[in-house]
């Protein structure tokens, strides 16, 4: 891994860490369209967008693709807790 990947990686933790007490809240029992944890979902998207902009090209590419990887497994437990996700098991 390179230090931009490095770099890229660390932009997108330390959001994760700021958003994850929020995350927290959005608790799927009070969320039922899950709204609220759409809105931060995009939040944290742009958050990670707004801070990777002082980086480099290839960094703010790192962090883009693992912000989203990241974000896109968070969008699935969320669903699996509900009990919305794949059946096919």
């Amino acid at each position: 891994m390179t230090n931009d990947e490095i770099a890229g990686r660390l932009v997108v933790l330390e959001v994760f860490a700021m958003t994850a007490f929020g995350l927290y809240l959005s608790n799927s029992r009070n969320d039922p369209d899950f709204s609220k944890a759409k809105e931060l979902l995009d939040n944290t998207r742009a958050a990670v967008s707004s801070l990777a902009n002082t980086l480099s090209p290839q960094a703010q590419s790192a962090a883009h693709e693992y912000a989203n990887h990241l974000l896109s497994v968070l969008a699935d437990n969320l669903k699996n807790l509900r009990g919305e996700g794949d059946r096919t098991n």
